[in-house]
């Protein structure tokens, strides 16, 4: 007969990082954000037309562009992996653009009625993320999980 008190664990220890795990709200937030994002993009109507810079100005426009992509990719990561601080600095960077669109909506809409319709398509997407990452169903749940360290869980 063998002595089974030294076996391992027959139960899953090690930490899952699924995507099933992710609630449905907050997958569809992450996507309707990229679709506002590239709604945002055709929304430009002269994409390439730069003012007359130097050289270098040019070049620092572009990598500027480049680095607030890339952090705006680095906070969707963070929030579709459940952490709370992306989901208030997402919130925080989006609220400021809602105010100065609307702001600025009368006078587009009478300059560039086209471009206004698609401003406006773009906040309301930014506002459904918004409003799916706070109040979806399961979100709020997931984002105070996902933010509890592992010392943490085995303490409940």
């Amino acid at each position: 007969m063998t002595d089974l008190r030294y076996a391992p664990p027959a139960a899953l220890v090690a930490d899952v990082h699924d995507s099933r795990l992710t609630p449905q709200s907050v997958r569809r937030a992450c996507q309707l954000f990229i679709a506002s994002t590239l709604l945002g993009f055709v929304g430009l109507t002269e994409p390439f037309e730069l003012p007359d810079l130097p050289r270098g100005g040019v070049i620092g426009a572009v990598a500027a562009g480049v680095v607030l992509i890339s952090l705006m990719i680095g906070l969707l990561l963070k929030v579709y992996r459940g952490r709370n601080w992306a989901r208030w600095t997402m919130l925080a960077l989006l609220a400021p653009s809602w105010v100065f669109e609307a702001l600025a909506l009368p006078e587009q809409i009478l300059q560039a009625p086209v471009e206004a319709a698609v401003g406006i398509a773009a906040s309301a997407l930014d506002i459904l993320v918004c409003w799916l990452l706070f109040f979806g169903r399961g979100a709020s749940g997931y984002f105070r999980q996902a933010g509890s360290t592992s010392s943490q869980a085995g303490e409940a």
